[in-house]
């Protein structure tokens, strides 16, 4: 299976994550997953089930619980390594 890397994302706990976590672990569980998360490690996840569908719609008091790490938001445009297609080059 080919992997690329823009189906992944690597998430973490955000603050308020961690504070639930209080210092053990916080596990999400859907129907047909289930994450375990400790406050300090990152997880790779898909992108578009896990982290937009399920991870990215979890808060608490209206803050998020879990945050992407290094990643470009999922609604971003970059730009193209070929010259060719860069109108920029």
């Amino acid at each position: 299976m080919n992997k690329e890397r823009s189906d992944y994302v690597t998430v973490r706990l955000s603050e308020v994550g961690k504070k639930l976590a209080a210092g053990g672990t916080l596990e999400v569980t859907t129907s047909t997953h289930r994450f375990i998360f400790r406050a300090g490690e990152d997880q790779e996840v898909t992108r578009a089930f896990d982290w937009e569908r399920v991870l990215a719609k979890k808060s608490a008091d209206g803050e998020p619980i879990f945050e992407c790490v290094g990643a470009e938001p999922a609604n971003s445009t970059s730009k193209t390594d070929d010259p060719a297609e860069d109108p920029d080059a």
